[in-house]
């Protein structure tokens, strides 16, 4: 048999390629920009479904969320439901978040965007009293910083710039972001701080913090039912969870990394 017989073979639906006999919905793949992400989620483009749970997150994993975003590490992925049309609950247009809500509300949390299932007064009183993030002009290893932890003497020094205030507007040209890291560097010079750095190297530092809305998410998209949805849902959030956290310790393992190593 020749080699493209064999792999027209294996291709086939079936058992051992393809989609399985029985099984209906397709799985999809692709990337979008944080703030595209954003947008979606304001917007109404990407809903919750009921049996996502409230928001969890405390303000450090929303703070980390933004130092990961700006180290370029992988923050994980969204997981897309695009419900059958005969589905009673589909809205006229759009997805639903099938798992990622944590995430999606983490990044408008970021960018200080009200995700299209929160209320005004819920938003804002949560934005104003724990999740606001701001950067350390002087700090460039861990630049970031809660808002709690900030004096109201803190506040409004030009030390301190709020997170959503750098990142605003998110659908600005590039140009015109750079602009304002100059901008905003040049103010900072002339208040005394950064007099270790160059004008040009703060401009740099805080260009390189605004990139975070640049930054692609990862998105898994599935057409699946409702109830083949919910067991995705679980198994990654359960039993998908504890086989990571496996795999992750065997790796550990292979590698010769001890208990600790990764303090």
């Amino acid at each position: 048999m020749s080699p493209q017989s064999a792999a027209s073979k294996i291709a086939k639906p079936g058992r051992f390629g393809g989609e399985p006999e029985g099984v209906a919905g397709e799985v999809s793949y692709a990337s979008v920009e944080v703030r595209e992400a954003v947008e979606r989620v304001q917007s109404g483009a990407w809903r919750i479904p009921d049996f996502q749970r409230e928001f969890v997150w405390r303000p450090y994993q929303v703070m980390a969320l933004a130092d990961s975003l700006w180290r370029n590490y992988p923050v994980g992925s969204l997981l897309l439901w695009a419900p059958p049309l005969q589905a009673e609950d589909h809205p006229s247009a759009g997805f639903w978040i099938a798992d990622g809500q944590q995430r999606a509300t983490a990044l408008c949390l970021l960018m200080g965007r009200r995700p299209h299932w929160w209320t005004l007064e819920s938003w804002e009183a949560e934005i104003e009293r724990k999740y606001q993030v701001f950067v350390d002009a002087e700090r460039r290893e861990k630049p970031f910083v809660l808002g709690a932890f900030l004096g109201n003497e803190d506040r409004p020094s030009a030390r301190f710039i709020r997170l959503q205030d750098l990142l605003e507007p998110i659908l600005q040209p590039r140009e015109t972001a750079e602009k304002k890291c100059r901008l905003m560097a040049e103010r900072l010079k002339a208040a005394g701080l950064c007099s270790s750095q160059p004008e040009e190297s703060v401009a740099s530092f805080l260009a390189s913090v605004a990139a975070i809305v640049q930054r692609r998410i990862s998105l898994t998209t599935v057409s699946h039912g409702r109830e083949e949805v919910l067991e995705i849902f679980q198994r990654l959030n359960s039993r998908g969870m504890k086989f990571r956290h496996l795999l992750l310790r065997l790796l550990m393992k292979t590698a010769g990394w001890q208990p600790g190593a990764l303090a």
